[in-house]
């Protein structure tokens, strides 16, 4: 899933425990891909290739590389065919993360604006699909707890995360190619903080995409999959 950290000690500890939501015996794999939707280049949608060390101080931009109507941020990643000699791969789970952290003070003054009411909403684009899709997520963790305190409150870091299970969103882009799930897939309209983070507790947001699928031409393994949010 998405992880995100920074250098700062923290005097609290938050978690949610992780506890396991998908147990199989498969004869398979997993894998999984992703990426953030923010970028400190000059030019956000090019690959940062910066010599900052995190990502506080610094001017953080949107990227947003398969733009829509209505889309202000986009990424992607790439799945490449786990087995181009496999005859027919089947997937047997795909869950969605998405996770950003934040400050309440870009809350107030962020344009466009950042709404907490917003986090479990995204867009979701497979590789053969024309359109986004609209997903509404599962809550991981939002508890608006301070993970690394400012003097003023509005200055320091929180956090959320939300999943969904879109098992069924690439059972049916698979469908449609004869087994195959492989190829770009795109998330859109994840709420994140953007501008000038000047109190270097840091931004960051991002997505994951994790993927359980069946190939007969591997060995059976038990994969046992867990989720939740801890920090200390």
């Amino acid at each position: 899933m998405f992880l995100f950290s920074c250098i700062f000690s923290f005097s609290t500890e938050l978690q949610k425990l992780f506890l396991p939501f998908y147990k199989e015996t498969v004869k398979g794999d997993m894998l999984m891909v992703g990426n953030s939707v923010l970028n400190a280049g000059v030019n956000p949608n090019q690959p940062y290739i910066g010599s900052h060390g995190h990502n506080a101080l610094i001017d953080l931009n949107y990227t947003n590389v398969v733009p829509a109507t209505g889309v202000f941020n986009s990424s992607s990643a790439n799945v490449a065919n786990p087995n181009v000699n496999a005859s027919c791969l089947k997937v047997k789970g795909a869950y969605l993360y998405w996770a950003a952290a934040y400050t309440r003070e870009r809350e107030l003054n962020q344009n466009p604006k950042f709404e907490r009411s917003k986090f479990k909403n995204i867009k979701f684009k497979t590789p053969n699909a024309s359109s986004y899709t609209d997903l509404v997520g599962d809550l991981v963790y939002d508890g608006y707890d301070v993970l690394s305190s400012r003097p003023n409150q509005n200055d320091s870091q929180r956090a959320y995360v939300y999943k969904k299970d879109v098992t069924s969103i690439l059972t049916a882009e698979a469908a449609t190619r004869g087994g195959r799930f492989d190829g770009t897939y795109t998330v859109a309209n994840l709420m994140a903080p953007k501008g000038n983070e000047s109190t270097g507790v840091g931004y960051a947001a991002g997505w994951t995409l994790v993927i359980v699928y069946e190939d007969l031409s591997k060995p059976s393994r038990y994969i046992t999959l867990f989720d939740g949010f801890f920090l200390q």
